[in-house]
This record gives structure tokens, C-alpha cells and sequence, in this order.
């Protein structure tokens, strides 16, 4: 019996998607964008790091979940907007 080379698909497993500098640059950003709203709420912070460390974890990597697509899309709204183009004199 030989054995049969199964397609990523038909193993239930994804291929990563391809992504660009862009995408990385705008991912980056987001991320920071997110913690830089997560560290502004110190009285969250304070009752979250109280509670352990282990809860501190889970409390953060939800945060920055609910976040980082509302960052994203910001960054990617922003960088489709047309560019300003002089006023040329004819």
C-alpha cells in the first residue's frame, strides 16, 4: 500500500495566508495602539494584576483580542485615503 500526500485543505489544517511589510507595519502599530489603550485604564489594571498573575494574562490577551481588529481597521481606513497632491500653477 503507498501512502497518499493529503492537500492542507483536505487535512482540516489552513495554509497560512501570505502577508506583506504593510500588513506587519500595520499589525505592529495596531498592537501598540491597543496596549497604549489598555495601559490607560490603571484602575482595571490594578484589580486585574490583584487577582494574579494568571488572570492579569487572560485579562490582557482578551483585551488586546477585542482591540486589535478595531485598530487595524483604523490603520487600513487610513491608509486607503487618496493622497494630497499639490496645486500646480499652469
Amino acid at each position: 500500500m503507498s501512502q497518499q500526500q493529503t492537500s492542507p485543505q483536505q487535512s482540516g489544517q489552513r495554509k497560512p495566508k501570505a502577508r506583506g511589510k504593510a500588513w506587519a507595519e500595520r499589525r505592529w502599530l495596531a498592537w501598540q495602539a491597543a496596549m497604549d489603550e489598555i495601559r490607560r485604564d490603571h484602575k482595571a489594571l490594578d484589580e486585574h494584576m490583584a487577582l494574579g498573575a494568571e488572570h492579569f494574562n487572560d485579562f490582557l490577551t482578551q483585551r488586546l483580542e477585542a482591540l486589535l481588529p478595531v485598530h487595524e481597521a483604523r490603520l487600513k481606513a487610513r491608509s486607503k485615503r487618496p493622497k494630497r497632491t499639490k496645486n500646480r500653477a499652469k
